[in-house]
């Protein structure tokens, strides 16, 4: 028994002393080679609450988003809320006879620009067909996504017709598969739906649900050699996993119809494996926007991109706003 016990402690340390060097290893080369972590946070918002059903808080006065590197503050951007907890967007001119309501996450919410420089109030300015409304939600998950869609009643809008489009990319699958980047950063505190007969039901948040496997991913999540193997790898799903992330989608569609809404999926440029979601959306019948392969970089002549977080500029909604506006009239003519 000495003897056993002698021998594991030996193996204990060997793997102890290995993984100290490779992460020192991977700490210096993450370093040097421009791959290291950027310290940040976000913050400054005035006030959350939860707001009718919704499982999850959100803000509902204006505020301040405020990005640090260190101490230091590289980033503050204002936002506005109306009654409705709905970010501002710039009125249209006349009155539209239809709604256009956008939902998503800070994608759509417009972290780091203006409120009349997001991508529904791009979008507003050029359409008077439609009245744009902001409900992107910062972080939002597709199943948040859809219990936001759940909460807005028809009457919120003096548009009794429109549609709903949903702004996806390739971090909405992470974060509705629980994948390490999600729980290990912000996911840690974002509300857990368990899947209960077509339903995403709220039940908790991913620290209190599952604290093991929450502590396991922060704890990976901020290693270097963690950060080292995820630069070198490209995200990507399986069938069942994209098939699974299409059904809650269906669910919007539905909910929308429910709502006198038509609804359309947006896909982001650089969405991996939009192929296969394009396959998927096509079979279950599901307008989208494909906007996969548009070089962003190209179009906002390198300024696709807020440096410090990488969260899209006023030139890159500006940009897709316009082709929404011209695509749109493609997919739903009649409306």
């Amino acid at each position: 028994m000495g003897t056993l016990i002698k021998r594991s402690l030996q193996i204990f340390c060997i793997l102890l002393v290995f993984g100290l060097t490779l992460e020192l290893v991977s700490a210096l080369y993450t370093t040097f080679s421009g791959l290291g972590f950027q310290t940040g946070t976000s913050g400054g918002f005035v006030q959350k609450q939860k707001w009718r059903n919704l499982p999850f808080q959100i803000p509902i006065k204006d505020g301040v988003i405020r990005k640090f590197r260190g101490e230091e503050l590289v980033l503050a951007s204002t936002f506005s809320i109306d009654d409705l907890t709905r970010r501002v967007s710039v009125l249209p001119k006349g009155n539209p006879p239809k709604f256009l309501a956008f939902l998503g996450c800070s994608f759509t919410f417009g972290v780091g620009v203006k409120d009349g420089e997001s991508l529904p109030s791009q979008t507003q300015l050029g359409t008077g067909k439609y009245r744009v409304y902001n409900y992107g939600v910062g972080g939002a998950s597709p199943a948040d996504v859809l219990h936001r869609l759940m909460n807005i009643n028809v009457s919120d809008h003096k548009e009794k017709k429109g549609v709903f489009l949903y702004s996806m990319f390739s971090g909405h699958l992470k974060r509705y598969h629980s994948r390490m980047e999600y729980i290990g950063g912000y996911g840690l505190y974002k509300t857990f739906y368990e899947k209960r007969n077509g339903d995403w039901i709220p039940s908790g948040v991913f620290k209190e649900r599952f604290p093991l496997r929450s502590w396991l991913a922060r704890f990976i999540f901020f290693s270097h050699t963690y950060n080292l193997i995820r630069s070198h790898l490209s995200d990507s799903f399986s069938d069942s996993e994209l098939e699974d992330y299409v059904g809650i989608v269906k669910r919007m569609q539905t909910e929308s119809e429910r709502r006198n809404g038509k609804f359309v999926l947006l896909i982001w440029p650089n969405t991996n494996q939009a192929e296969e979601l394009v396959s998927l959306l096509k079979r279950g019948k599901i307008p989208y926007l494909d906007y996969s392969k548009l070089n962003l970089h190209l179009l906002t002549n390198g300024k696709a991109t807020i440096p410090i977080d990488g969260h899209p500029t006023a030139e890159t909604y500006k940009v897709l706003g316009q082709k929404i506006v011209a695509d749109l009239d493609l997919v739903f003519p009649s409306i």
